[in-house]
């Protein structure tokens, strides 16, 4: 499995907020798979550029970063869903873990930036082959 992150955005890395730049292969990294938060191993560490930014404030006062084509959980109809941060709307429902509880959060303001960004790309193994399931957490 492999994705992206922007490289400002901190991430759960040996048991504490992390930067991107300082992850290195070997690394266990927080993952949301199978309904839990696993510790997966870094297998690569690679970076690159992404087309731009999407910030995502929550009712709560949580502001999340995230790169454009970066896939976000939503709660839809009940069930938990991904969309690409380009594509959440106002109102939508953001799924977050705070303190090791899944909360949800609605989507009350929307910021885009078409930039160029600085990414660091993730290589993990495959969390989950059956759903899409996989996801980095975030230190809130």
């Amino acid at each position: 499995m492999r994705g992206a992150i922007h490289s400002a955005e901190l991430l759960w890395v040996n048991g504490r907020p992390t930067q991107p730049k300082e992850i290195h292969a070997g690394d266990e990294i927080a993952c949301y798979a199978r309904e839990a938060v696993r510790e997966v191993t870094v297998l690569r560490v690679t970076s690159g550029g992404g087309k731009g930014t999407v910030w995502l404030h929550g009712a709560s006062g949580a502001q999340i970063r995230c790169l454009w084509d970066e896939r976000v959980a939503i709660l839809v109809a009940g069930k938990r869903r991904y969309r690409r941060a380009e594509a959440i709307q106002m109102g939508d429902f953001l799924c977050r873990y705070v303190d090791g509880m899944l909360t949800v959060d609605p989507v009350v303001a929307i910021r885009q930036m078409q930039e160029s960004v600085p990414v660091v790309i993730l290589e993990i193994p495959a969390v989950s082959l059956l759903s899409e399931e996989g996801y980095l957490c975030r230190p809130s």
